[in-house]
Parts: structure tokens; sequence; C-alpha cells
């Protein structure tokens, strides 16, 4: 009824985990699992479907601090077969901060992981800067960003701005 217990070494053909909220874990020391590195297999059927994830815990299993996961999405016709890269927010909740979806898209969230803000469309072969995103160079000197209504090209360092080509056309001011 509890399950069994093995000193020494199991060796097997195969494993095969089954049941509700069933999980593979490694910790390092299994005398206190929550205060040490761990590697966590998992397969989830969430509120927004199921879930396959890798989670590697620098400190707790539990989610203080050090946490980052992999997983994949099944949720949706749209979803199935994306890749998401996360990190924990300290409060059990995976934060995303890179998505890599299925049909070859990227996209890089903020800070609270709700918002692409850099993607690359791998249709249209295109990188896409939300508003008030920055293609920053060198070390801050030169930035191009768009605010939503005006588009800029500042350059803070020193030296010249300089624009060249066989011409210039369409050049309004």
């Amino acid at each position: 009824a509890t399950g069994i217990d093995v000193t020494g070494t199991v060796v097997a053909d195969g494993l095969t985990v089954v049941g509700s909220g069933s999980n593979i874990r490694y910790d390092v020391a299994s005398s206190n699992p929550h205060t040490n590195p761990i590697l966590h297999l998992e397969n989830q059927n969430t509120t927004d479907g199921n879930v396959a994830s890798l989670m590697l815990s620098a400190d707790n299993a539990n989610g203080v601090g050090g946490s980052a996961y992999i997983y994949a999405q099944s949720e949706t016709a749209n979803q199935k077969g994306n890749l998401v890269f996360a990190r924990e927010d300290g409060a059990n909740t995976p934060t995303t901060s890179m998505k890599l979806s299925s049909n070859g898209d990227i996209s890089f969230y903020e800070d609270t992981g709700t918002t692409a803000k850099l993607t690359w469309d791998a249709s249209a072969e295109s990188l896409n800067f939300a508003d008030n995103g920055k293609a920053t160079f060198g070390a801050g000197d030169l930035q191009i960003y768009h605010d939503g209504s005006h588009s800029y090209i500042s350059d803070a360092g020193q030296g010249d701005l300089r624009i060249s080509g066989s011409s210039l056309v369409d050049i309004k001011c």
C-alpha cells in the first residue's frame, strides 16, 4: 500500500510511471530533497492541457527561486509542439522567458512572461520588436526603436552617424 524501498541498485529494462500527477524525480540528497539540486521530469494534466516538463532546480523543488523549466505544450492545436523555457518567480509560478513555436517562430518575453517583446517570424523571415523595444548596438551608443507613434535612430556615442549607399532616396525633413 505504501510502495517499495530498495537498498542498493535497481537495473530494469524500462520504467513506466502511471497515475495522476505522475513524475520521475532524481534528488541529490534523498534525506531532504527540497534543499538540494534536483532534476524533475513530469507529465502534467493542467487546466491548460497536457504539459511534459523538465525542471532543473538549484535549491528547491517547490519553487523557491533557482528553478528553471523546459516544457512542451499541447493545450490547443496552435500550441502543439511548442517548446517553452521558463524560470521560477519564487511563488511556485513558472514565468515564460522564451518560446520556440512548432512553426519556427521564436519569441522572447518581458520580465512578467506575459508579452513577447522580440519575435522571429520564421515564415516572413523577419525580426519584430514590440513598441519601445530597442535594438541597441555597441555600449548603448546606437539605438533604433519605435515608440508606437514615431521611429528613432539615436546615436549617443562619440563620432558621426553615417548613412551610406549608392544613392539616398525619399529623405524627408
